[in-house]
């Protein structure tokens, strides 16, 4: 009777931690269209939902050329990225994400590092190139200091976010 009992206080105990232990998701078969996304040696890039290739720029207009990474580079679901300050532009690179979600995503870029301070916000939507492909890729260059299209951001950006909301996120 005590071993019975031993035995079935062990697995009982041992089914409460398998239901209670972090579970490592993993998106299998995910490649990053970008080599430098699998270049940094972290496992943390494949599991997170989707993600954007960000490149910034000093310039408003994208014309300065766009910063080295880590400044330039991934940015995943609701992550917030910390940028050199005085960005005042950006594009997008690759989008490792469905268009049809792209009504529920947003780049949300900050005044202040981890973000905080006022922002600025630009739909995902809105930055592609609808009719030709521009010489610098698929997507329009986002003023990150301009809101509404008026200047608001007087340092540029010093944080960017990546928000996705909706019922599938």
């Amino acid at each position: 009777m005590n071993l019975k009992h031993t035995l079935l206080v062990t697995l009982s105990s041992l089914a409460y931690l398998v239901q209670s232990s972090p579970v490592e998701v993993s998106h299998i078969g995910y490649t990053p269209s970008q080599p430098e996304a699998q270049s940094h040696g972290s496992n943390l890039e494949a599991r997170r939902e989707w993600g954007v290739w960000l490149d910034v720029y000093k310039s408003g207009d994208c014309s300065s050329g766009w910063e080295s990474q880590p400044t330039s580079g991934w940015l995943w679901t609701h992550q917030c990225k910390n940028i050199e300050s005085y960005t005042y532009g950006a594009r997008l690179g690759t989008v490792e994400q469905d268009k049809e979600m792209w009504p529920f995503c947003k780049l949300k870029f900050w005044e202040r590092p981890d973000c905080h301070g006022h922002a600025t916000v630009t739909y995902i939507q809105d930055t592609e190139v609808k009719k030709w492909k521009s010489a610098t890729g698929e997507y329009k260059c986002i003023a990150t200091a301009n809101k509404g299209g008026q200047f608001y951001l007087s340092g540029g950006a010093s944080s960017v976010e990546l928000i996705c909301e909706g019922a599938w996120a």
